[in-house]
């Protein structure tokens, strides 16, 4: 009995697609669902889309959506990217944002 592997790999192939790509749409759909109140944006190094301050690194090849939030604060690490509401010359580091410690003066990074 001769056995085709190559197609019976292929077929493999083509369902793994498949699987991942009704995930892909599944989760898509979710997120929208989830995420109607955040705004989407483009990732600023344009690899991906992600949420604005949704609390989740969706760019995580530079941390453009989380600005706000210290979920990417491993990519931006050394980076001040948070600025302070109430005093526009104070820039804080990602890490320190929702850390429970107030590192603004008017506390805007624990909001």
């Amino acid at each position: 009995v001769q056995v085709d592997y190559h197609h019976q790999v292929q077929h493999e192939f083509e369902y793994i697609y498949q699987v991942l790509e009704d995930n892909r749409r599944n989760y898509n759909s979710l997120m929208r669902g989830i995420h109607h109140h955040e705004r989407q944006i483009k990732c600023a190094d344009g690899s991906s889309i992600g949420f604005e301050n949704d609390n989740y690194c969706d760019c995580v090849g530079d941390g453009s959506d989380e600005r706000s939030t210290s979920a990417c604060s491993h990519v931006t690490v050394g980076h001040r990217v948070f600025q302070c509401q109430n005093d526009r010359d104070t820039w804080i580091f990602a890490s320190r944002v929702g850390d429970g410690i107030m590192d603004c003066p008017d506390g805007s990074d624990e909001k």
